[in-house]
């Protein structure tokens, strides 16, 4: 039995993770990972010119915008500039990868994925004598016994240890650009639901997500080092240096068709319509614009036009 207090410090750690979710919590995953696989690795300068925004044209003329998110980024380093807002202004409707109005519902939805299946626990997956270390570390670097988290999937009981990885100052693009659509009254839909953004939860191998835990309480360093040169690459607006950086260890890790192939194509299904209609502000994390199946790359084989701004 968990006492009143503990029950309190385990509802503040659920609904950390739970404010992750509604960051859109899958391609925040995608950075977790990467800080895992990244931690020893710098990426190739590189003049390539690139953007965050893109103009979409369909073959008939109708036109809208697409926007590469960060989930998680210190608000001193926000990317927005006059023109996106400008843009933003001038839509009709706002897709992001899932409707975050209804956050309420969200974490209701977060709590049937939290729980491993049956009897699996983290200690399952790491060395007996490692243990109490793990447990040290954890409860030194977010106030928590790692007891409270054990069962979870072990990318839930990152959480706190990559908003750490912000700083206090971390906001996320999404909702900004989400109060700015509020502002400007456009209509906001999700491209998919948050069942199906969970559901590539189960596709990462649980050894993966254990490495990407070992990683966050062990090497807090060069982790924290992989998140700065990943937002400085998405400050500079470099899709393609922020590619190269990801791509070999998504793919190791077997993450890349879970997280981004698979979902950026159940997308181009959705945005078929979207973009028949035209004039929608469509904003979701910058790897699924960029690489050989990313949404710039997929749209321009359909036939669209689709030019950096």
């Amino acid at each position: 039995m968990k006492s009143n207090k503990e029950e309190s410090s385990y509802y503040q750690v659920f609904v950390m993770a739970a404010r992750f979710v509604g960051r859109s919590f899958i391609p925040t995953l995608t950075i977790c990972l990467l800080l895992s696989a990244c931690a020893h690795k710098t990426a190739a300068d590189t003049k390539a010119s690139s953007s965050l925004l893109y103009r979409i044209s369909t073959p008939e003329g109708q036109t809208s915008h697409l926007f590469g998110t960060v989930h998680v980024i210190p608000a001193e380093k926000l990317v927005w500039t006059e023109e996106a807002e400008q843009t933003l202004k001038q839509s009709q409707s706002l897709w992001l990868e899932i409707d975050m109005r209804d956050m309420a519902s969200v974490q209701k939805e977060l709590l049937k994925y939290v729980v491993m299946p049956g009897a699996e626990t983290l200690s399952k997956h790491v060395a007996e004598d490692e243990y109490p270390e793990w447990e040290n570390r954890y409860l030194q670097k977010t106030g928590l016994p790692l007891s409270f988290v054990s069962n979870w999937y072990p990318i839930m009981a990152t959480a706190p240890l990559i908003q750490k990885q912000a700083g206090a100052s971390g906001v996320s693009v999404e909702e900004h650009i989400l109060t700015e659509a509020h502002k400007h009254q456009l209509k906001v839909f999700g491209l998919e639901t948050i069942q199906e953004q969970l559901a590539a939860l189960g596709k990462i191998p649980i050894n993966a997500q254990v490495k990407m835990l070992e990683e966050a309480l062990f090497k807090e360093e060069e982790t924290k080092h992989a998140y700065e040169k990943m937002i400085e690459l998405y400050v500079a607006q470099d899709l393609d240096a922020l590619w190269r950086f990801s791509e070999a260890d998504l793919k190791k890790m077997a993450a890349e068709k879970a997280l981004l192939q698979i979902r950026n194509e159940r997308w181009m299904t959705k945005l078929t319509d979207v973009l028949r209609e035209g004039n929608a502000f469509i904003a979701v994390g910058a790897l699924h614009l960029a690489g050989p199946d990313g949404l710039i790359n997929m749209l321009k084989k359909t036939g669209y036009l689709v030019e950096a701004l």
